[in-house]
């Protein structure tokens, strides 16, 4: 297995804010994996996002708008990532980071994507489109991808196919 690790944050580039669109982020990716696998496994393993509005005392929960193979939700609005909490007030910033769970999601997604759009939801599922991009402090997220080994994925079939 071959790791790598993704950091998005708020470059001047490549960050979209559509004020009637809410909390919405949009990241162009680089070239994810080289070699010929066509999946990955996409874990969150940090996020950190501060605003002016302190209303969101309820935290906000993340949400990575594309598919993958191994996930399954409801509400049809992308694939639920974590949750942000709040954790410290200061001088009218709210300052929320990621609520690890013990058994993180690994979702397998495919190596040929060439943006993300995450976007933040509060926990109800109601879009908190009344926060305005200049109270957007800071956004940053933080994940690790898995890459199996070309070789890896062909002995794994192998065994499956009878002789």
């Amino acid at each position: 297995m071959t790791e790598k690790y993704v950091y998005l944050s708020q470059p001047k580039e490549g960050f979209t804010y559509p004020v009637h669109q809410g909390t919405t982020f949009t990241y162009k990716l680089p070239v994810l994996s080289n070699d010929r696998v066509p999946h990955m496994e996409v874990e969150l393993i940090s996020a950190n996002f501060s605003s002016k509005n302190q209303a969101y005392r309820e935290g906000l929960e993340v949400k990575l708008l594309t598919t993958a193979s191994n996930y399954i939700s409801q509400d049809n609005k992308g694939i639920h990532l974590g949750f942000l909490e709040p954790e410290t007030s200061q001088n009218n910033w709210e300052l929320y980071s990621l609520q690890q769970n013990q058994n993180p999601m690994k979702l397998v997604m495919s190596t040929y994507e060439t943006e993300w759009v995450i976007k933040l939801y509060y926990p109800s599922g109601a879009d908190p489109d009344d926060i305005s991009f200049s109270e957007i402090q800071h956004a940053s997220f933080l994940f690790k991808l898995t890459f199996p080994e070309p070789k890896e994925i062909t002995n794994e079939y192998s065994r499956q196919i009878p002789l």
